[in-house]
């Protein structure tokens, strides 16, 4: 089943989803959808921070373009988005160097995606056989 998760100022209709209607403060989604999710989901996510949240819930998550994020991935994104959060903050000098690294700037799809021809069907695949081989294991441990 598929959730989306919306504040109350927009208004979806989805005859294959069900929509959930949270707060409009910040974060509430993101408090929502982590207190909903449980160990062996997907989720399908573009905000770090609530992917790093969910990794350590025992979820497994993607972005929409189809890369899967991991234990050992994760970090780089997160300091990946601290310097820049640090870098957007100070006066006059995240333009000069938006500037001067424009063409050098690498986007957090291109790192570490190791098959770039891989569809989202197909990380979406993978994911699902990883979550079907977990549940296998912890059905051996229970028996």
């Amino acid at each position: 089943m598929v959730h989306i998760y919306c504040d109350y100022n927009h208004e979806y209709e989805s005859e294959y989803a069900q929509i959930h209607i949270v707060d409009q403060s910040p974060g509430s989604a993101d408090y929502a959808i982590i207190s909903f999710c449980k160990r062996g989901d997907i989720l399908i996510t573009n905000d770090i921070g609530l992917a790093s949240i969910a990794l350590a819930k025992g979820v497994f998550v993607l972005n929409n373009n189809g890369f899967i994020y991991t234990n050992r991935n994760i970090t780089t994104y997160v300091n990946h988005l601290y310097i820049h959060d640090t870098a957007r903050r100070k006066p006059n000098i995240h333009d000069t160097a938006r500037r001067k690294t424009k063409k050098h700037n690498i986007r957090p799809d291109d790192i570490n995606l190791k098959h770039p021809n891989t569809s989202f069907i197909e990380s979406l695949n993978h994911v699902y056989r990883r979550a079907q081989e977990r549940e296998g294991k912890d059905e051996k441990t229970l028996t």
